[in-house]
C-alpha cells in the first residue's frame, strides 16, 4: 500500500489549505476484495478525526487504485 497526498493552498488570506487529495495505491491486493478494501478506506475517512477536522476548512478527496 502506498499513500500519496497532494494539496492546494488558497490564494486569498488566510492562506489555508483549499483541497487535499489522498491517493492510495494497492499493490498485489486480491482483486476479489476490491470492494471491501474501498469500503474500509471510506469508513476510515469517515471516522478519522484528522480527516474530519481538515474537511471543515478544505475539500477532502481520496482515490483508491489497484496495481
Amino acid at each position: 500500500c502506498r499513500l500519496d497526498i497532494e494539496w492546494e493552498k488558497r490564494d486569498e488570506v488566510p492562506k489555508m489549505t483549499k483541497l487535499v487529495i489522498i491517493k492510495v495505491t494497492m499493490n498485489g491486493a486480491d482483486v476479489e476484495k476490491k470492494e471491501r478494501i474501498e469500503h474500509a478506506f471510506q469508513l476510515a475517512t469517515e471516522y478519522c478525526s484528522v480527516f474530519q477536522t481538515l474537511s471543515k476548512v478544505a475539500e477532502m478527496k481520496y482515490e483508491v487504485a489497484f496495481e
